[in-house]
């Protein structure tokens, strides 16, 4: 049985290589040469995840969904941008689309204010640092 977890990682995972897509249609043209987008961000809301099973899982598995879920995309990012035909369109100037771990302050009062920051820490990501409770 799939988790709505899987799923959505599944469907992360698919617009990330939709972006990668683009990037190398764009990069084919000779009209596009030299014109390829950088900058592009995909947005992973990490604390909504735990807020989401707040009280219905067991306390040794709180505040740890939102974590699991972003390695589990963090992976399928990977796994993009070392594809050949990425790699082509990096090797011509295109950017990599980063990911940008938002929503990273922690819902739960218990819990550590950097508990995200800590354990998101990646390269080619970006991660939204929440003001100090």
């Amino acid at each position: 049985m799939r988790c709505a977890g899987e799923r959505n990682v599944a469907v992360f995972a698919r617009a990330v290589r939709g972006s990668g897509r683009g990037v190398f249609a764009r990069h084919r043209t000779a009209y596009c040469r030299g014109s390829i987008p950088g900058r592009l961000r995909a947005s992973m809301f990490i604390s909504r995840w735990d807020a989401a099973v707040a009280g219905k899982v067991p306390e040794t598995l709180s505040n740890r969904l939102g974590i699991a879920v972003a390695g589990r995309i963090y992976k399928a990012y990977l796994d993009q941008l070392s594809n050949p035909r990425c790699q082509r369109a990096y090797n011509h100037g295109a950017r990599p689309q980063r990911l940008l771990w938002a929503s990273t302050g922690t819902k739960d009062p218990k819990a550590s204010d950097i508990l995200y920051i800590k354990a998101l820490a990646s390269p080619f990501t970006v991660n939204t640092m929440p003001r100090q409770r």
